[in-house]
């Protein structure tokens, strides 16, 4: 499922413990989020010395319930995710252009995603009591002497 919000998008990844299994659907995420980095990033190097700019993004992961569905009228339906997980993924994704890191994972997803992740430390966020716990690939991680 993919909701447009401007110029973002969030997808979800359903879980069920029988024939989708968390860790799997964390796996698919991260696969997606690679995947998505390297389209862009061929992109950006087929672009060469072209006055187009770069495409610059963020991808952030996080695993909670929400709600989703239709919402609103005849004459203005729109499909809409909603929640506290929803609400967490939009602050995610506001420290990849913070910390300058393209892919940010939340806590929980870092304790279910099988692979190493790095720690970005906790960011205070809008609406977060205890700020955000952030994660990221080593991939995509700063160099030590960049933090």
């Amino acid at each position: 499922m993919l909701r447009f919000i401007g110029d973002a998008v969030i997808a979800i990844f359903p879980y069920e413990d029988q024939t989708r299994p968390l860790v799997d659907m964390a796996r698919a995420a991260m696969a997606t989020a690679r995947e998505a980095v390297s389209r862009i990033e061929r992109r950006n190097d087929a672009l060469g010395d072209s006055d187009q700019p770069a495409i610059r993004f963020g991808i952030s992961l996080h695993i909670g319930s929400v709600m989703y569905g239709n919402i609103g009228t005849d004459r203005r339906l729109e499909f809409s995710v909603i929640g506290p997980a929803a609400n967490e993924v939009v602050r995610l994704e506001d420290l990849c252009k913070k910390l300058g890191i393209q892919v940010v994972a939340s806590a929980r997803f870092s304790e279910v995603y099988p692979e190493e992740m790095v720690s970005l430390g906790t960011h205070a966020a809008a609406g977060i009591e205890d700020g955000l716990a952030a994660f990221t690939l080593p991939e995509f991680a700063p160099q030590s002497d960049e933090r």
